[in-house]
């Protein structure tokens, strides 16, 4: 197999390493998406590349996104709220605010593991199912409430 990093040398004489890597296919189209790449040095071309190979091999590559946290919390509400009463709604609601306050207009992407599970809330991601969600919210909207009342420690 030819290597897929290639040399290019720009009008100025510097010279630069490019790529491309299919990454699926585009879930409404069907079609071909592919990612190019273009880095200082060889060896960080070699390394993202073997990266996002690595994760397109898994199948746990995501594409870059803009979709903000406020905007993925809203398709997830509109989905978990769908079967449940109207006070189970509002109290999901309720148990993701500081959640939005502090950090929903950041880049979903953009969001460390670390910082997905603050604990300054003590929110983590709810288990599967209602029971799992129920558990999630009161136990944010709880530590949330108890951490605001005390004050800063």
């Amino acid at each position: 197999m030819a290597d897929p990093i290639k040399r290019i040398e720009l009008k100025d004489g510097t010279v630069r390493y490019r790529f491309v890597i299919d990454v699926g296919r585009d879930p409404e189209t069907r079609k071909r998406k592919q990612v190019t790449h273009t880095f200082d040095t060889k060896r960080e071309a070699k390394s993202e590349y073997a990266r996002i190979k690595s994760e397109v091999d898994r199948g746990t590559y995501v594409r870059p996104s803009d979709v903000t946290l406020n905007t993925f919390l809203d398709q997830y509400l509109a989905s978990a709220t769908r079967d449940v009463e109207q006070a189970t709604a509002s109290n999901y609601r309720h148990a993701l605010r500081p959640v939005r306050e502090r950090l929903g207009d950041r880049r979903l992407q953009a969001l460390a593991e670390g910082t997905s599970r603050s604990s300054s809330t003590g929110c983590s991601a709810p288990a599967a199912g209602a029971a799992g969600r129920r558990e999630a919210a009161y136990r944010c909207g709880r530590s949330h409430s108890l951490s605001a009342a005390s004050g800063p420690r």
